[in-house]
């Protein structure tokens, strides 16, 4: 059975993304992690991204190579990184989610 890693991190858009430019960014990664073998979910608010990559190591680390290098992001940081059993997001070659306002202050926590 090939290792699985799971990585997190956090970046901010250089640029404001429109609904396009987010469903264009979406669609990219879907079709390269598909590819690669990777899954995982990307949340976006307010020109921030929080992603959670997950699959082969040598996958999830050219990929977020990769987000380190494209000149849409700045202050990315990775927050975790860790061999994980299976994966949480299996299937899913990016779930993606942007919560309201609302959506976010009536979570508890």
């Amino acid at each position: 059975m090939t290792s699985l890693t799971s990585l997190v991190y956090m970046s901010v858009a250089v640029d404001e993304l429109t609904d396009h430019d987010l469903v264009a960014m979406l669609r990219e990664a879907r079709l390269r992690n598909d590819a690669l073998g990777v899954s995982g979910l990307l949340l976006a608010k307010d020109g921030r991204f929080l992603q959670v990559l997950e699959g082969p190591a040598w996958s999830v680390e050219d990929r977020f190579a990769a987000i380190e290098r494209d000149p849409r992001h700045t202050e990315v940081q990775s927050l975790s990184r860790e061999q994980i059993e299976s994966r949480r997001f299996d299937g899913w070659a990016m779930a993606f989610g942007s919560p309201s306002d609302a959506d976010v202050l009536d979570e508890p926590g």
